[in-house]
């Protein structure tokens, strides 16, 4: 069961080499495998086996998914916006720092959730001098604060199928990210959030949404709907239940 390969297409040569060596050596003992996202799905299946069965799933899933949201209400401004990552460089919060500092300070704020040990960015952004962006410990109930945000940031350099992406997609909270692996499995750019290529673009990005309320809350009502019973724990389980039984069978 494949979270994410230790490598992505943009992974350096010489690391990827040795990653995609243990994983060719150690598919020699697998009977089944299951990847949550196409990248690695693909791989698998063109790079390490032949005859072994080959499953996608959609990751480990969520507690609930919303058939409809009825009160879908519109919002005529951006404020708030959320991260949610472990804190760890891979995760982006270096960049996600470098944004806190161009976007104007009094208009927009950055909650920062995560796993882990944040003193290292809690002292850039004393640093700089950086009012608009906090760094706080995850909490439980964060799932039921999301609808508060209005925005995503997700600017982690690799993923297997982020549970906390499709949390924010349920809620109907556009996300603003790279396009890397997993990431794409979820967001369709301009569709349920957009594509950025450095931290540079973000502003710009959310200045248009802030500029075109119309088209913001079409990109919201799109994530909203953009997150299927098929991404629910019980799905998911069920799926893997059937693998299970079809492939061990006594």
């Amino acid at each position: 069961f494949v979270h994410g390969f230790r490598f992505t297409s943009k992974t350096p040569f010489i690391k990827a080499s040795f990653f995609k060596l243990v994983e060719k050596i150690l598919s020699f003992n697998t009977k089944i495998f299951i990847t949550i996202n196409s990248e690695d799905f693909n791989y698998a299946k063109k790079n390490l086996f032949n005859k072994v069965p080959i499953y996608k799933i959609n990751g480990v899933g969520l507690d609930t998914i919303k058939s409809k949201n009825l009160k879908f209400k519109l919002k005529n401004t951006i404020k708030k916006i959320i991260v949610i990552a472990v804190y760890k460089k891979s995760k982006g919060y270096i960049d996600i720092l470098k944004v806190a500092e161009l976007l104007d300070k009094k208009k927009f704020k950055i909650d920062c959730f995560g796993y882990g040990e944040n003193k290292k960015f809690q002292s850039i952004k004393k640093k700089k001098k950086l009012s608009n962006i906090s760094f706080k410990k995850f909490d439980v109930n964060l799932k039921n604060k999301i609808k508060n945000y209005d925005l995503m940031l997700h600017l982690s350099k690799r993923e297997g199928l982020p549970v906390s992406v499709m949390q924010c997609l349920k809620e109907g909270v556009p996300v603003i990210c790279y396009d890397i692996r997993g990431i794409n499995d979820l967001i369709k750019d301009q569709f349920n959030g957009f594509f950025v290529n450095n931290y540079k673009e973000v502003p710009n990005k959310i200045l248009y949404l802030t500029l075109e309320k119309n088209i913001f809350n079409k990109i919201r009502f799109q994530a909203l709907n953009s997150i299927s019973k098929n991404y629910s724990k019980k799905e998911i389980n069920k799926t893997i239940y059937k693998i299970i039984r079809k492939n061990f069978k006594k």
